[in-house]
């Protein structure tokens, strides 16, 4: 619900505001060139990339 009634105006000014500025192809392509480098960020800057398997695991003792 907060995205509907909070964000989506305050994101369909913004894309407004910079319409005045920009052709729509400028801000399809920025806007991508912005995902590709965060997702690029993302994958260079966590950890995620050296998570490996751990093994199987040991039964349990007393059994």
């Amino acid at each position: 619900m907060f995205i509907f009634m909070g964000v989506a105006p305050l994101s369909a000014a913004q894309t407004g505001w910079l319409l005045q500025h920009l052709t729509l192809a400028q801000l399809f392509g920025g806007t991508g060139l912005f995902l590709a480098a965060t997702a690029l960020l993302a994958w260079l800057l966590t950890s995620m990339r050296s998570i490996a398997d751990g093994g199987p695991a040991t039964p349990a003792e007393g059994r």
